[in-house]
């Protein structure tokens, strides 16, 4: 199966996916469901790469109809465009997709060719009740030397409260 096809399988519940040791290409974006998901690897020798491609790996969609975790555990992600690659992006207006990252190492090789934004909540609009949550634990993150780049972009509209973010040390 291909991460989009496992991703497709689950459950109405939601569920864990388990990515095996080994390099995965990704040309195309990853669509995320409504659901809760966690994606396991095993360890940093699980490497899901973009390549060059123009993606966003995983994109939470708008319309959410209640607060989403989206997990990644035990990975490495790689991109070598620089431009417009982006790990994780939420469409949600709601606010309702949050990500947490553990253990992962994330963005290339700290270069202007690596991923140029990591987490990219620039749709949401959120309220008190609904806020989106980035929490990172124990990972290794390589943004890009290339001015414009961005580890975490969120608009905080005027009128909203904005997401909480949340990095705690190796």
């Amino acid at each position: 199966l291909t991460v989009q096809d496992a991703v497709n399988n689950l459950p109405a519940k939601g569920g864990k996916i388990y990515i095996k040791h080994g390099t995965f290409p990704i040309s195309a974006a990853i669509i995320l469901p409504d659901k809760n998901i966690i994606f396991e690897g095993c360890g940093w020798g699980t490497i899901l790469d973009m390549g060059s491609n123009a993606i966003t790996m995983f994109q939470a969609p708008n319309g959410l109809t209640k607060s989403r975790m989206y997990t990644f555990k035990n990975m490495t992600v790689l991109g070598t465009d620089g431009v417009v690659q982006t790990f994780f992006a939420s469409l949600d207006t709601n606010g309702r997709a949050s990500v947490t990252v553990l253990d992962c190492r994330l963005g290339g090789d700290a270069t202007a060719t690596a991923i140029k934004k990591i987490f990219d909540y620039q749709a949401y609009d959120t309220t008190f009740t609904n806020i989106a949550r980035v929490h990172v634990e124990r990972c290794i993150i390589n943004a890009p030397s290339a001015v414009g780049a961005t580890l975490i972009k969120t608009p905080n509209p005027a009128g909203t409260f904005g997401g909480l973010v949340s990095f705690t040390a190796i």
